[in-house]
């Protein structure tokens, strides 16, 4: 792809951002730069250090290096008493700088930090309004001694924070924060009960009580005196609420979808170094191959995992599209011996209890493709935009099925948990287990949305949770209230759906794994489906552009039909798993025998062993044929050993 200042050198990098303000003493430089390190992996090519004149603030950065290593970029960068560290990338930011000159400033780099610098001078922190991105920015404002944190709108880009009575830290990672000797590490009850029912810590909470995450969307404010303002400046639910006068008709409304996603593509694709995409075969990642592929100059790089096992391999279906495309393809084959190396580095990598799955063949797909290109694109956002998961369309049919039969839903559930019924449902739907748990507690719980949603979610009952952590944090009703005026803002239950999955799912799950996953192996990930045009388009859209006939992501099929044959891409949504289940009861079972055992269980104070062993035993007989709940404990005590909490 070219570059579209017409051959003149930009400066962009993707990074670890830290920052710490003393309030009563200087702050200690040399902590500053031992903090920043711990954040190598995401900036091996440059670093940083800035310590403001009055000595109580310091900002650190690492660089990863995606155009132009000059000293021109590097960071902290600042001007007069403004000073910036910045962990992202403006794609726009070459038509804000055009501003800005129009305005009478003056520019001494091509870098897209220098810009946010100068639209901040120019227009304050509205600034944020005008960019396009991903990014985590703390901006410094030394005349009016305030520390500004600003976060992209999706969550692209992590950004954790702490404050006490003596100073306020900042950092792209929790480990950063915790290189701090006086971090405190008091586990937070409520966040380990979120991560049992979810698999994941939402924002703004973290595993531990001192520390937040910054929510996406989310401008957080710090003075002098300590004090701490939080505002939203961007929110999925707004884009929901906002419905158009006029419903495009079918034909302008692909031709517009094109139109939006190849410039968001071709914005991502601008590099001095070779980009690449993650292709699975599936109808989102074909889509960006297909539209980058079309108007590029060479064949672009595609990278897939593939597995020995073929009910979870997508390595073929990848391989047809990028045979049909001309693509340059990468097949890796992952085998439960590279898993076993792979899952005790997990809590290293993700340094919060992280229970998805997933995360192991990203991080290998990203190692992969870490030794072709340095930057590459993925296809996350397609399922929350496009109501594309599996999960949408059963909880639609259960949603209406259940509004329908009001107090009768309860007798439904039982009759679905009777022999003859679940073995007809187990053949057509798979394991119901875990299915009918979650139907079963669906229909006890009240009306509305937002519980019937999060509850058909959850990975344990509220009871179960309170049985295995013999308590009650009281962390899932404020939760779900987050939620609950989304409600009367959504044209039906399919737009709640994919409005609350791109605030919690996407947010804390996919996009944490990603981000986590490529900065590991020092590789820059994009997610060109994420750029805000897109989604307030597309949330926009009537339920008939996304489900017909009983098939998700309708209007992005069509496009994608332009360049790929149907049949091609036409096959069951599998996603990005691996054969887990079938590896815990058999290579991997020696890490079940390591970290869920009574001694340990007892020690680490959290989980009831007899819940535990329970849990587990229905695990290996297979009464409880799905890993997920057994896994969640698993990583959490592999975390635990880690991070000495």
């Amino acid at each position: 792809m070219g570059n579209p200042e017409g051959g003149r050198r930009l400066v962009r990098t993707v990074c670890g951002i830290v920052g710490i303000w003393e309030f009563r003493r200087p702050v200690d430089r040399a902590l500053v730069e031992s903090m920043r390190d711990t954040l190598t992996h995401r900036g091996p090519d440059d670093h940083g250090v800035f310590i403001d004149p009055s000595g109580q603030l310091g900002l650190g950065h690492r660089r990863l290096s995606i155009l132009d290593l000059t000293p021109a970029g590097r960071q902290p960068m600042g001007f007069d008493d403004v000073w910036t560290v910045h962990n992202g990338e403006i794609y726009n930011f070459h038509e804000i700088r055009d501003r800005l000159i129009e305005r009478g400033h003056t520019f001494h780099s091509r870098s897209d930090t220098e810009v946010i610098i100068h639209a901040y001078r120019e227009w304050g922190l509205e600034a944020v309004q005008q960019f396009r991105g991903m990014f985590a920015i703390a901006l410094w404002d030394g005349k009016e001694r305030k520390l500004h944190l600003l976060r992209d709108r999706a969550g692209v880009k992590p950004l954790y924070f702490c404050r006490s009575a003596e100073r306020f830290m900042f950092a792209s990672e929790l480990r950063a924060i915790l290189a701090h000797p006086e971090m405190p590490r008091q586990i937070d009850g409520g966040a380990i009960e979120l991560y049992l029912k979810l698999a994941y810590v939402p924002a703004p909470r973290t595993i531990f009580r001192d520390v937040n995450k910054l929510e996406a969307g989310h401008i957080l404010t710090v003075d002098a005196e300590g004090r701490v303002q939080d505002r939203e400046y961007w929110s999925v639910f707004d884009c929901y609420r906002r419905r158009p006068d006029h419903v495009m008709a079918e034909r302008e409304a692909v031709e517009e979808l094109e139109r939006i996603l190849t410039e968001s593509y071709e914005l991502r694709m601008v590099s001095d170094v070779p980009v690449g995409v993650f292709l699975s075969g599936g109808i989102d990642s074909s889509t960006v191959a297909a539209l980058l592929q079309k108007n590029a100059t060479s064949r672009i790089e595609t990278f897939t995992i593939g597995f020995t096992d073929r009910a979870y391999d997508e390595a073929k279906a990848a391989k047809a599209v990028a045979d049909h495309l001309g693509t340059d393809h990468h097949e890796l084959y992952l085998d439960p011996r590279t898993a076993l190396e792979i899952i005790p580095r997990l809590p290293d990598i993700y340094d919060e209890p992280f229970g998805d799955a997933s995360g192991i063949p990203t991080y290998l797909v990203s190692k992969f493709a870490r030794q072709h290109v340095k930057v590459a694109l993925s296809a996350d956002g397609g399922d929350e935009l496009f109501a594309g998961y599996r999960m949408h369309l059963n909880q639609l049919r259960a949603y209406r099925l259940f509004s329908r039969l009001g107090p009768l839903r309860r007798t439904a559930v039982a009759v679905a948990g009777t022999f003859p019924v679940r073995a007809l449902l187990e053949a057509r739907m798979g394991n119901m287990e875990l299915k009918l748990k979650k139907l079963k507690a669906a229909s006890t719980v009240g009306g509305g949305m937002s519980r019937f949603f999060w509850a058909g979610k959850s990975m344990w009952t509220d009871a179960e949770i309170g049985r295995l952590l013999g308590a009650d944090f009281g962390a899932t009703e404020p939760f779900i209230a987050s939620f609950m005026p989304l409600e009367s803002q959504v044209n039906g239950f399919v737009d709640y759906m994919r409005a609350a999955d791109y605030r919690s799912y996407l947010a804390d799950d996919l996009l944490v794994k990603v981000d986590r996953a490529s900065m590991a192996v020092s590789l820059e990930s994009r997610d060109p489906f994420l750029d805000h045009h897109i989604v307030e388009f597309v949330a926009g859209l009537p339920t008939r552009y996304l489900l017909r006939g009983g098939q998700a992501k309708y209007l992005l099929r069509c496009v994608l039909y332009r360049y790929v044959p149907r049949e091609i891409v036409e096959r069951p949504k599998q996603g990005f798993t691996i054969p887990l289940d079938l590896w815990l009861k058999n290579e991997l079972r020696p890490l079940l025998t390591d970290y869920i055992n009574e001694a340990r269980i007892r020690g680490g104070g959290v989980f009831d062993w007899k819940v535990v062993s329970r849990e587990l035993a229905d695990f290996l007989s297979g009464r409880m044929a799905s890993s997920t709940r057994i896994w969640l404990v698993l990583e959490y005590e592999m975390w635990r050993e880690r991070w000495g909490a």
